[in-house]
C-alpha cells in the first residue's frame, strides 16, 4: 500500500485504511465517534464498516449519523486522538451526516443489513428512520424494476395517484411506466393527464411518495422485487 502523505488531514487518513481496520479502531469507541468516522467515509466503504460493527450498535450508529450536524473543533480533536495523530488543528467546523448520508451508507451495506437495522431504528427514532427510508428510495428508483414487477406495482396503485405521479416526469420515464400497461389503460392515463391543467409540484411529489410507499409494502410482503440488486449472494 502507498504510504499516505505526511501532511494529510487526520480525516483523510481514513481513505488509506481498510474497512476492517477502521472498524477495529472504532468498535470500542463511543457510538458518536463511530458515527463521525463512518460519516466521513465514502458511502460504499462506510456501509462495509457499519456491517463490521457489533450488530447491537448498528441502529444507534446509523441514528447518530442521521442526526449529525456541524462538528465542533473539540469533536474533531477527539477524532484526531482516536486516529492517534497530532497536528496544529483547525478552528473551522466540519459538516457531516444527515439522513441522506445515512441512507447512502446503508445503501453501501448488504440488503440484509438494511432489513435488520431499519426496524430497530424505527424503535429508536421513528422520524429519523422515516427520513432515511425516504432517502433510500426515490421515485426514479422504480425504473430499476423489471417490466413484470413494475406492471404489478402499477396495478396496485390508485389511478389518481398514477396520473399525478406521471404528470411530473419526463416523457421517457412516462413511456416506461405506460409501456407496462395495456394499450387501453395507457391511453386512458394519457387522456387523463392531458385533460388536467398545470399541477402543483407538491401534489406530484405527494403522489410519488404514495406510489413509493405502495412499492415498499409490496416488496416487504414478497409481491414484487425492487431493483436488480435486491438479493445478496454469499
Amino acid at each position: 500500500r502507498i504510504t499516505p502523505p505526511e501532511a494529510a488531514c487526520e480525516l483523510e487518513l481514513l481513505d488509506w485504511m481498510e474497512p476492517n481496520e477502521i472498524a477495529s479502531m472504532i468498535e470500542k469507541e463511543h457510538p458518536q465517534i463511530a458515527a463521525v468516522v463512518i460519516a466521513n467515509l465514502d458511502p460504499a466503504i462506510g456501509g462495509q464498516v457499519l456491517e463490521l460493527m457489533p450488530e447491537v450498535a448498528q441502529p444507534d450508529i446509523l441514528h447518530r449519523i442521521a442526526k449529525l450536524g456541524p462538528i465542533t473543533p473539540d469533536a474533531v480533536e477527539t477524532l484526531k486522538d482516536v486516529l492517534s495523530r497530532r497536528t496544529g488543528g483547525s478552528s473551522s467546523t466540519v459538516m457531516l451526516g444527515g439522513a441522506r448520508e445515512a441512507a447512502k451508507i446503508l445503501s453501501g451495506a448488504r440488503k440484509a443489513t438494511e432489513q435488520r437495522v431499519m426496524p430497530k431504528l424505527f424503535k429508536i427514532d421513528r422520524d429519523v428512520a422515516k427520513q432515511i427510508e425516504e432517502a433510500l428510495f426515490v421515485f426514479d428508483n422504480l425504473l430499476e424494476m423489471d417490466d413484470k414487477n413494475l406492471a404489478t406495482l402499477i396495478r396496485n396503485v390508485d389511478g389518481e395517484v398514477l396520473v399525478k405521479s406521471l404528470k411530473g416526469v419526463d416523457e421517457a420515464i412516462r413511456a416506461r411506466f405506460l409501456g407496462c400497461m395495456s394499450a387501453r389503460a395507457a391511453d386512458g392515463i394519457r387522456d387523463e393527464m392531458e385533460s388536467r391543467g398545470p399541477m402543483k409540484l407538491a401534489e406530484v411529489l405527494e403522489a410519488q411518495k404514495a406510489m413509493i410507499a405502495v412499492a415498499r409494502t409490496l416488496a416487504k410482503d414478497g409481491t414484487i422485487m425492487m431493483g436488480a440488486g435486491e438479493d445478496d449472494y454469499v
